[in-house]
């Protein structure tokens, strides 16, 4: 999401009118700087290259969380893919991450679709 489409995209909406806003950001997290840090940061590794995958869940973890806080590293799956394959938690365990849980999302078929692996920093 850009600065731009974002501007339009949260207009009108509900944390916006309870005063939320000054609470929401936008930045890229490879270089931005959060002028605060967080309880909790919502993300996935799709956003970088593979390669580039620890030292991202390094810097949000170091840069972007207060001690204790939650990264929260989100992975969807389509009902096409091969939903064999590792899941984000087993991704981040073999990077040499400690998972501290995850929480898995289904369709109505009972597939799981999306699981969000929890760290702590």
């Amino acid at each position: 999401m850009t600065p731009q489409s974002f501007v339009p995209a949260a207009s009108g909406l509900w944390w916006q009118r309870q005063g939320f806003a000054d609470n929401t950001f936008v930045g890229n997290a490879w270089d931005w700087q959060p002028p605060l840090r967080f309880d909790y940061v919502r993300t996935e590794v799709c956003y970088v290259p593979l390669n580039l995958a620890a030292a991202y869940i390094s810097r949000l973890l170091a840069d972007f969380l207060v001690p204790g806080g939650k990264l929260l590293v989100a992975q969807y799956r389509s009902r096409r893919e091969d939903l064999s394959g590792d899941w984000i938690d087993d991704y981040l365990s073999r990077l040499g991450f400690s998972v501290r849980g995850s929480k898995s999302g289904f369709s109505g078929e009972g597939l799981e679709l999306t699981r969000v692996a929890v760290l702590q920093r």
